[in-house]
């Protein structure tokens, strides 16, 4: 599967360049199984010539450009679906209208926070613009979120991809085991800010 992914990717990059990184990253933001672990730094490889930063940055730009196209997708699809289609068939994946409103309350006070915050999280980032798109947050101030949240970690990727080059895979495969214990640590400092917040909230009231 992985090998196959690899194929698609190179293909884009090669035939089509910038665009087809702006392409599969903005696939990738409507939660298809899309690998931006393996597209990034792929394009980085390819695309970067010399480890060149100002190229590096161009890649980053369009990159997050294409999380915050594909995000957009998922946010006017969800607004436009609305409460009362969620509601329907929620019931089908076990979310009920309790939990909707129970997630609409949440992303009402801390809605900011997990737009940026989540896009550092694998799995949580290709679904965070459909609870945006419910509560019809501002869609500029979505945009931003998604845009600034989507920046640092895309560059990262580029850089290292450009760095270790065909060695990446090599490198990835020491890399997976202490993958998952990094994210639930990311996972859990973001639990706690929001319980901070939270207790600071119900303090004061």
């Amino acid at each position: 599967m992985e090998s196959s992914f690899i194929e698609l990717i190179v293909f884009f990059i090669n035939k089509i360049s910038y665009l087809g990184l702006y392409i599969l990253m903005c696939l990738e933001s409507t939660a298809l199984p899309l690998p931006s672990e393996l597209i990034l730094p792929f394009s980085g490889w390819i695309l970067v010539k010399d480890s060149s930063i100002v190229q590096i940055t161009i890649l980053t730009i369009i990159a997050s450009a294409g999380s915050v196209s594909g995000s957009l997708i998922e946010y006017f699809i969800a607004k436009t679906l609305g409460r009362a289609f969620f509601i329907k068939y929620g019931k089908y994946v076990l979310f009920d209208e309790n939990d909707l409103n129970k997630t609409e309350s949440f992303f009402n006070k801390y809605g900011s926070y997990f737009v940026f915050w989540g896009r550092f999280i694998p799995g949580i980032r290709g679904f965070i613009a459909i609870p945006a798109g419910l509560t019809k947050m501002n869609v500029y101030k979505f945009s931003l979120l998604t845009f600034t949240g989507s920046f640092p970690w895309i560059f990262l990727y580029i850089y290292f991809g450009n760095i270790l080059g065909e060695n990446y895979l090599v490198v990835q495969e020491y890399i997976k085991p202490i993958e998952i214990p990094l994210l639930l640590i990311l996972l859990c400092v973001i639990i706690f800010f929001f319980c901070y917040k939270f207790y600071k909230i119900r303090k004061n009231t």
